[in-house]
């Protein structure tokens, strides 16, 4: 079984400090230094991907932590050190360098249009990501900023090995605005990849930047009203059943930016039933948001039910029982 979950955004950013997360693996006892991370309630991040762009774009105490880190790693696949390659050492860099030279380390580096199946030394065979994002020329613009450079891939699961088709396929976005998206789809469909490797195809679809209006177009949304073509075509690759999920606060009709209540409306346009989108904050309720967890099945995409919303059927249904008059056995839990 084959699990993808999506978390409420807001709640994952109050509960977790990002300099909290990395453990220093060259300690002589990996095992103490793991425990201690975990005393400590810090999270354990084996490898880490990295995009180059962080390296001159972090602004923020968190993307300081973060660049720290990745080159606190890289340092030590330079220097070919005994411990790199030890759970919280490990690294990959996504795309291409800026400004900073990563070329020794080309052997780390995994670039759009490539398809990794190797994750934590370990290759998978019914799991795999395509890498979609970012590009050299979105690097070498003027005008860059972090979120044209997110690093965007679709997730890929089979049922088995042998399968010669997908199960499950998720396009997951970062930030990525509408400009860095047509440039996903004109290369994608130019070098025929949408079609040897369905690249485009998605069941899931995480809502970029969490359901912005920079997916559609420019900012604000009334002065750019009309969706960008090679954006709608992007949510055309849809398959049976497909969803989209926004990871972001509740959408409401204002003007906020993200989440975008007109970009809501436009996504699910494109889906079979306004059902098929969700979004984080509001699921299964807005009192009491959990996770959403998905299954993939030989036989597709599934939600699978939060105990919430099972726990709801099961008292609907014995007050649908009770109501009736008739009870053949009593209820139980």
């Amino acid at each position: 079984m084959l699990i993808v979950m999506f978390l409420h955004t807001a709640t994952v950013i109050i509960a977790v400090d990002i300099k909290k997360i990395f453990i220093r693996a060259i300690q002589k006892s990996m095992a103490i230094a793991i425990d201690s991370n975990r005393k400590n309630d810090e999270i354990i991040i084996d490898e880490m991907w990295f995009s180059p762009m962080i390296a001159e774009e972090h602004t923020n105490t968190d993307e300081d932590a973060y660049q720290q880190e990745a080159e606190r790693r890289l340092e030590l696949h330079r220097n070919d050190d005994k411990d790199k390659d030890l759970p919280g050492n490990r690294i990959r860099i996504i795309g291409y360098d800026g400004n900073k030279d990563y070329s020794t380390l080309n052997h780390l580096r995994e670039v759009p249009g490539t398809v990794v199946k190797k994750f934590n030394n370990k290759v998978q065979d019914s799991f795999s990501l395509f890498i979609h994002a970012p590009f050299k020329e979105q690097l070498a613009a003027a005008d860059k900023d972090k979120n044209s450079t997110s690093i965007v891939f679709q997730a890929r699961f089979k049922e088995s090995p042998q399968a010669t088709t997908f199960s499950g396929l998720a396009m997951f976005g970062g930030d990525a605005d509408y400009i860095a998206w047509g440039v996903i789809h004109e290369k994608t469909v130019r070098y025929g990849k949408d079609k040897t490797e369905s690249a485009l195809d998605w069941d899931l679809f995480l809502a970029p930047h969490h359901c912005s209006w920079t997916f559609f177009n420019e900012t604000p949304q009334e002065d750019h009203s009309e969706p960008e073509e090679s954006s709608l075509e992007i949510l055309r690759y849809k398959r049976t059943g497909g969803r989209v999920i926004a990871s972001s606060k509740k959408i409401v009709d204002n003007d906020d930016n993200p989440p975008h209540y007109a970009a809501k409306q436009e996504y699910i346009k494109k889906l079979a039933s306004s059902s098929d989108f969700y979004n984080t904050a509001i699921e299964p309720k807005e009192a009491a948001p959990v996770p959403l967890i998905f299954e993939v099945t030989a036989n597709g995409v599934k939600k699978l039910k939060s105990a919430a919303e099972i726990e709801s059927e099961k008292v609907a249904a014995a007050i649908s029982v009770a109501s009736s008059g008739v009870i053949k056995k009593p209820w139980c839990y």
